[in-house]
């Protein structure tokens, strides 16, 4: 028996390599895409990370001020302090005052000599 070869005919061939070409050139795209995104992903949990252990470091940190500084006495003396401040500038206030009367008063009085 002979060997029967059956030969399809291919439309527009030059076409179809065209679009195989295409896609292929979208894959490889979205490949460079897919790898930049888990560069990324990679760089964002490396920060995170870094993040985290810095917070961390800065928690012990503020631990060990606290027990250093100490606790009651900062809070009530930084309130005497500030009555005090306020106290001194409204006597000022009422001191001045009294000085503008008096000196309002002896300018009067040496208008009238004149």
């Amino acid at each position: 028996m002979k060997e029967e070869s059956n030969y399809i005919g291919i439309g527009n061939p030059v076409d179809i390599r065209r679009d195989i070409l295409e896609t292929s050139k979208y894959t490889l795209r979205n490949l460079q895409l897919y790898e930049d995104i888990e560069s990324l992903i990679t760089q964002k949990n490396e920060t995170i990370s870094k993040f985290e252990n810095e917070i961390l470091e800065l928690k012990k940190l503020i631990t060990k001020l606290k027990k250093i500084f100490p606790k009651n006495k900062i809070k009530s003396n930084l309130k005497k302090e500030h009555k005090k401040k306020i106290n001194i500038t409204n006597s000022k206030i009422i001191d001045t005052s009294e000085f503008e009367k008096e000196l309002n008063t002896l300018e009067n009085e040496i208008e009238s000599m004149k």
